[in-house]
C-alpha cells in the first residue's frame, strides 16, 4: 500500500478549503422569509374602527376587512414572529384606537403592541419579569379614557 506524503495532504487540504470558502455562503434576508401557520384556532377578537377585526390566534395574529367567508387574506396583514411578535399565541387582544395599535397579551405575561399603520411592534416584559406574582398570564384587557387595565 502506498504511502501518501504529507506534501500531498496539506496540497489537499488547502485546496478543499479554498473550494469550501469561495462558495456563495451568503444568508438570506429576514424579508425572504414566510411563516406559514394554523390560524384556525381563535382566542380573541377585537373590532378596529374601520370595520375590520383583529383576531388573535394559535398561530398569530391577522387583520379581517371583510370579503367573505372565502375571501383570502393579505399577507401584509398577518403578523407572526417573523414579522415580530414576541409569540405566536397571543390570548386576548384589543384596540387602541387613540393610537391605532393593537395589544397582545400572551399566557406568560408578555405584552405586545402592534403598531397597526406601521406594523412595528413593541415588547412589554413588565408583568412576565415580576417574581412575586404567579401566573402572570395576561387574561384580558380594558381601555378607559386614555389608560390600559390588564
Amino acid at each position: 500500500m502506498p504511502r501518501i506524503s504529507m506534501h500531498l495532504v496539506k496540497l489537499i487540504f488547502i485546496f478543499l478549503s479554498i473550494v469550501v470558502f469561495t462558495l456563495d455562503t451568503s444568508a438570506q434576508n429576514l424579508e425572504d422569509w414566510t411563516a406559514y401557520t394554523s390560524l384556525r384556532t381563535v382566542n380573541d377578537i377585537a373590532t378596529i374602527s374601520n370595520g375590520a377585526i383583529a383576531v388573535s390566534t394559535t398561530g398569530g395574529v391577522f387583520i379581517y376587512e371583510g370579503g367573505g367567508v372565502d375571501a383570502p387574506i393579505p399577507n401584509d396583514r398577518i403578523f407572526t414572529t417573523i414579522e415580530g411578535l414576541n409569540r405566536l399565541d397571543g390570548q386576548t387582544i384589543i384596540y387602541d384606537e387613540s393610537n391605532d395599535r393593537l395589544w397582545i397579551g400572551y399566557n406568560d405575561g408578555g405584552i405586545d403592541i402592534l403598531q397597526i399603520s406601521t406594523g412595528e411592534v413593541e415588547l412589554l416584559e413588565d408583568i412576565r419579569r415580576a417574581d412575586n406574582f404567579s401566573p402572570r398570564g395576561i387574561n384580558d384587557f380594558e381601555i378607559v379614557g386614555n389608560d390600559l387595565y390588564v
